[in-house]
């Protein structure tokens, strides 16, 4: 999520995830978007500048996963994964 002003490079961005699936994220995104949009925000028409702004995060943070990738997987303590 990116917030600033109109006409302006954003000021402040957040991440959240990772979602397991691209509905969750979507999900996600429409929750904020609609309590942001009830507390007085509004949607920019002049959204270039911010989607340029937006892939170079996204890029960013996609680089810094991929060097720090972790194993999620869930395992139940006491009870060793299976081998196959």
């Amino acid at each position: 999520m990116l917030t600033g002003q109109d006409n302006t490079l954003p000021e402040t961005n957040q991440q959240q995830g990772p979602y397991h699936s691209n509905a969750q994220a979507q999900a996600a995104l429409n929750a904020i978007a609609k309590e942001l949009i009830n507390r007085g925000f509004h949607l920019s028409d002049e959204s270039l500048i911010w989607n340029i702004n937006a892939q170079s995060l996204l890029k960013q943070n996609r680089s810094t996963r991929e060097k720090h990738a972790t194993d999620t997987t869930f395992v139940p303590l006491g009870i060793p994964p299976k081998r196959s």
